[in-house]
């Protein structure tokens, strides 16, 4: 705990070898019951990266991983989960202020992703904002908006856990789909769950994670 830490994996879609160094890290036990099941699983929080993942290098920091699960072990990118934190403070803030941001890409999927954010974090962004100015607001919203995504990732990985405990031979596209469901059921925060499972259907990094998407879409959202 407090001291540096190393964590090598492989991209689960390209098979790149990847790596975060960190300067900080935390170490914790965490324990759910998912699907009737009770789960243990060691939390390794990783903070104030000095190597960060392959994805993160070729986008320019743009896009990179937030939780990594091997052996029973969750590894997150406490940075990611701050970045997508706050990219959820800069939607509901120019939504309640009537501005809309250049990058919006008014196709359906991209409208209704935005809706399902605003959706999910309408009413922590109020109280955030309620009596506070906006920089002390902004605060308390990513800290909130953070507890909640990191839950959200807890339970993603407890799903895989949940198959690899009670399958064999399970297929990567079945895991991520049982994955995805098992945030949407558990988590905190299940429209912003189905947010990932629609980026997931129209923009999905690789094969495994579009046809997981568009499995739930099919099969359990009407839209």
């Amino acid at each position: 705990d407090g001291h540096s830490a190393v964590n090598i994996f492989v991209d689960p879609v390209t098979q790149i070898v990847n790596c975060w160094m960190s300067e900080d890290t935390e170490v914790r036990t965490v324990y759910r019951t998912v699907w009737g099941s009770e789960y243990e699983c060691r939390l390794v929080a990783m903070d104030k990266l000095r190597i960060r993942d392959y994805q993160s290098f070729i986008t320019n920091g743009k896009d990179e991983f937030s939780f990594i699960f091997k052996k029973n072990t969750i590894f997150y990118n406490k940075e990611a989960l701050r970045k997508k934190a706050n990219q959820r403070w800069d939607v509901l803030l120019a939504r309640s202020s009537g501005r809309k941001k250049h990058s919006y890409n008014p196709s359906k999927s991209d409208r209704l992703r935005r809706n399902l954010l605003y959706i999910t974090w309408k009413d922590l962004f109020d109280d955030a904002m309620e009596g506070r100015n906006p920089d002390e607001a902004k605060k308390i919203f990513v800290a909130g908006s953070e507890e909640k995504l990191l839950e959200a990732g807890i339970l993603h990985e407890f799903g895989h856990l949940w198959v690899d405990t009670k399958f064999e031979r399970v297929d990567d596209v079945y895991s991520e789909i049982c994955a995805l469901l098992t945030e949407m059921a558990f988590g905190p925060v299940p429209a912003d769950s189905m947010n990932a499972a629609l980026s997931f259907a129209w923009k999905g990094p690789g094969e495994k994670y579009r046809y997981a998407g568009q499995y739930i879409l099919k099969n359990f959202i009407d839209i």
